[in-house]
C-alpha cells in the first residue's frame, strides 16, 4: 500500500507519516517545506493550490490520498477557508479522475455547529463559522463525486488536540508560548463547555488506523468519546506539565457557536480497531469463492492467510495476498500446526469436494468425507480450542429439494438427495453441534472468475452450438461469489452468529432463464430451448427441483442484501468476454 499523506509537514501530518512509516508503509510526503517529514517517507515538495494535470503522476500513483493540508485551521472565521475550497475539491478530483483508490480528508466537529450531546456519523450539520462551513461543503461534495466514481471514501472527523504543543496553535500552543514569554496569567473564557480531547500521538495512530482497512468508510470520529470540561482539561495540562501560568477566567466570552457539552461518538473507530485486530484464516482460496474472500479481505485491509491443496508455485494470481499456505485440511496433524502458527482470531472455511456427480462414485466417497467432514472437523476442533470465530460454506443440496416453498435458514427438512449434499449436511452440524461462534451460509449456483460453472460452460457452448437445451424445471438464484465474499468479510467481523441463506437478489428462476439472460446480456444468437429434468437426461445425482433461499434473515441482522443476480451476470461477462 502506498499512501499519500498531504499537509505532511502540519502538526497532524508530521505525526501521522511517522505514525505509517513506523508500520513500514510506503509513505509519499506532500507538503511545501520538510522540516517536520520524517526522513523515511518519501518527500515530493508540492503545492496541491496548483492545478496539474495529473496529479496522480506526480507523486508516482499512490493507492490512497490522506488530505491534511489547510490553511488557517485555528482561524474559524478567516476568508482562505471558503477562497481555497474550489482548490481542495479540484486537487481531490484530478486524484480520482486518474486513478485514486481511495480518498481520506480530514473533517471537524465544526461542520456539525452547535449541538449539544454526542455527535456521530448522522448529525445534522449545521455549520457556523466559516471553516466549519468549507469543511462540510467539502465532505458532501467529496464523498458524492467518490462514490460515484468507484472511489472508497472516509472523512475522519477531529475534535480537540493537545501533546507536541511547542509546534501548532491549539490553546494548548498558546498556553506554552505565554509562559515563553514570562506571562503568569492566561486570558480565559468561562472554561465551562465541555469537549473530546485527545493526544495527537494517539489521533496520529487512529487516523493510521483508519487509512490502512477499508472496511470502514464514511465519516469515523478520531476521538477519546469523553467529554471534559474545557477548564478542566487546561487546568490538568498545567499541572502536568508544571507550568507557572494561571487561567484568568471570564476574561474572554464563550463563543455563542460552541455547545456547553459537545463529544463524539467511538462505535465506528471501535469497528476499526476491531478490524485490524482481526486475522482470518481462508481455506480454499484457489476456488471460486475462497479467491473472492481473500481478495475482499486484502482490500479491506484486514490480515488475511489463504490457504489450498496447491503449492504456492502454483498459483498465478496472488499479488494481493498477505500470506499463503499449502494445507491438506484432511490432515489433523498438519491443520493444527499451521493454525497454531498463525493464531487467526475468524476462519471462512470455502475448501470443499463440490463435484456433486462425482462424489456419487464409490471410489471417490473416502475422499469426498475426508475433505466436506472430516476437514471441517479438524478445522473446528482448533476453532473451538481458540474460541475462534468459524464461518462455513454450505449449500440448497442439504435439502431433499421438493415443493416450491422458499427454504428458510433454520428449517430442518432436510433428507440430502445425493452423497454430496449428505456430507454438506454433516459439516453443518459438525459446526453447530461444536461451536457458539459460528456462521453457515448456505447459497446456491455459484459462478466467479475462478473457476468453473454454468455462466461460463454457457458462454463456450454458444461458441460451438446454434442450439441448446437448458433444463427448465430446478429453480433458484444464482450467487455471484464477487458480491458473495463482501457479505461473508461483513458476517465474519459481527457477532450475528447462526444459519444464513445467501443468494443475489431478482427473484426466483430456472436454469433456462438464466440461459436467456445470459445470451441476451452477451448479445448472443444462439436459440435455447426449454426441457424437463426427464428430458434432458438422467444424471449421475440427482439434483434438486427447489433450491429457493429465503433470504430474509439478512435484513433481520443488518446485512446488506447481494445485488441483482442480472446485474451480477452482466459484470461477470464484462470480465470473462474480456478474459
Amino acid at each position: 500500500m502506498k499512501i499519500l499523506v498531504t499537509g505532511a509537514n502540519g502538526y497532524i501530518g508530521s505525526k501521522v507519516v511517522k505514525n505509517l512509516c513506523d508500520r513500514n508503509i510506503e509513505v509519499i510526503a506532500a507538503d511545501i517545506d520538510s522540516a517536520h517529514v520524517d526522513s523515511r517517507a518519501k518527500f515530493v515538495k508540492s503545492n496541491v493550490f496548483e492545478r496539474k494535470d495529473n496529479w496522480m503522476e506526480v507523486f508516482n500513483y499512490p493507492d490512497v490520498c490522506l488530505h491534511l493540508v489547510w490553511r488557517d485551521g485555528f482561524i474559524h472565521d478567516s476568508d482562505k477557508h471558503m477562497e481555497d475550497l474550489s482548490s481542495h475539491y479540484d486537487f481531490l478530483k484530478n486524484l480520482i479522475d486518474n486513478g485514486l483508490k481511495k480518498v481520506v480528508s480530514m473533517g471537524s466537529m465544526h461542520e456539525v455547529g452547535y449541538w449539544e450531546g454526542v455527535i456521530d456519523e448522522n448529525t445534522p450539520c449545521k455549520p457556523l463559522s466559516q471553516y466549519g462551513v468549507a469543511k462540510n461543503a467539502l465532505r458532501q461534495s467529496l464523498e458524492l463525486y467518490a462514490i460515484k466514481n468507484g472511489c472508497l471514501f472516509q472523512w475522519l472527523r477531529g475534535f480537540y488536540i493537545y501533546g507536541d504543543d511547542s509546534f501548532g496553535n491549539s490553546i494548548f500552543c498558546k498556553i506554552r508560548k505565554a509562559v515563553e514569554n514570562g506571562q503568569t496569567e492566561f486570558p480565559f473564557t468561562s472554561g465551562k463547555n465541555k469537549y473530546d480531547f485527545i493526544h495527537i500521538d494517539t489521533l496520529a495512530e487512529m487516523i493510521s488506523d483508519c487509512v490502512i482497512q477499508n472496511s470502514v468508510l464514511g465519516i469515523i470520529n478520531c476521538c477519546s468519546g469523553k467529554p471534559v470540561s474545557l477548564g478542566e482539561q487546561i487546568e490538568w495540562y498545567i499541572s502536568q506539565n508544571n507550568l507557572p501560568i494561571k487561567l484568568a477566567y471570564g476574561k474572554y466570552p464563550d463563543r455563542p457557536y460552541d455547545s456547553p457539552c459537545i463529544y463524539g461518538d467511538i462505535n465506528k473507530l471501535n469497528q476499526v480497531k476491531e478490524v485490524l485486530k482481526a486475522r482470518v484464516f481462508v481455506t480454499g482460496v484457489c476456488g471460486q469463492l475462497g479467491y473472492d474472500v481473500i481478495n475482499e479481505l486484502n482490500r479491506r485491509g484486514i490480515f488475511a492467510i489463504g490457504s489450498d491443496i496447491k503449492n504456492e508455485d502454483e498459483i498465478i494470481d496472488k499479488a494481493n495476498w498477505n500470506e499463503y499456505v499449502s494445507l491438506n485440511i484432511v490432515d489433523p496433524v498438519m491443520v493444527k500446526k499451521v493454525l497454531d502458527k498463525y493464531k487467526p482470531t475468524a476462519i471462512i472455511h470455502c475448501a470443499a469436494w463440490t463435484n456433486v456427480d462425482g462424489a456419487e462414485d464409490k471410489n471417490n466417497q473416502p475422499i469426498v468425507k475426508a475433505i466436506n467432514v472430516d476437514g471441517t472437523n479438524n478445522l473446528v476442533s482448533w476453532a473451538k480450542s481458540q474460541d475462534a470465530k468459524f464461518l462455513y460454506i454450505s449449500t440448497d443440496y442439504v435439502f431433499n429439494g421438493q415443493g416450491n416453498k422458499p427454504w428458510d435458514p433454520d428449517d430442518k427438512a432436510f433428507e440430502p438427495l445425493n452423497y454430496y449434499g449428505q456430507t454438506k449436511l454433516d459439516g453443518e452440524n459438525i459446526v453447530s453441534s461444536l461451536l457458539q461462534k459460528y456462521f453457515i451460509v448456505r447459497i446456491a449456483w455459484a459462478f466467479g472468475k475462478n473457476g468453473n460453472n454454468f455462466i461460463k460452460t454457457m458462454y463456450k457452448a454458444s461458441q460451438k452450438y446454434d442450439i441448446v437445451r437448458v433444463i427448465n424445471d430446478q429453480i433458484g438464484t444464482p450467487t455471484y461469489t464477487y458480491d458473495l465474499a463482501r457479505l461473508v468479510v461483513d458476517m465474519i467481523l459481527s457477532d450475528k452468529y447462526g444459519y444464513y441463506h445467501a443468494t443475489n437478489e431478482g427473484g426466483f428462476i430456472s436454469w433456462y432463464d438464466l440461459t436467456c439472460e445470459i445470451y441476451k446480456i452477451a448479445g448472443i444468437d444462439t436459440k435455447v430451448i426449454p426441457v424437463t429434468t426427464s428430458e434432458y437426461g438422467k444424471s449421475v445425482a440427482k439434483r434438486p427441483f427447489n433450491s429457493r433461499l429465503n433470504k430474509n434473515k439478512l435484513l433481520d441482522n443488518g446485512f446488506e442484501p447481494l445485488p441483482d443476480w442480472r446485474d451480477a451476470v452482466k459484470r461477470y461477462l464484462d470480465i470473462i468476454k474480456n478474459s
